[in-house]
């Protein structure tokens, strides 16, 4: 599994400014549970600018349905 992140850049000791991942088409952790101010009923979580295009919010529906 380590070899697997090493040859997908996963693990670097480079820290130049094109070193970031995969930038703007990242996902964040709690991309599932964060509606990113698209919900009338759950407040945002901060999220950075750059991950707009990980939304991946399953809706209020589904995580009642989860819990």
């Amino acid at each position: 599994m380590i070899i697997g992140w090493y040859l997908f850049g996963y693990l670097t000791n480079d820290n130049s400014v094109g070193n970031q991942g995969f930038g703007e088409y990242s996902l964040n952790l709690n991309s599932l549970i964060n509606p990113m101010s698209a919900s009338l009923f759950i407040k945002s979580l901060p999220y950075p600018i750059e991950q707009s295009e990980g939304y991946n919010y399953l809706g209020i529906g589904i995580l009642l349905l989860c819990t």
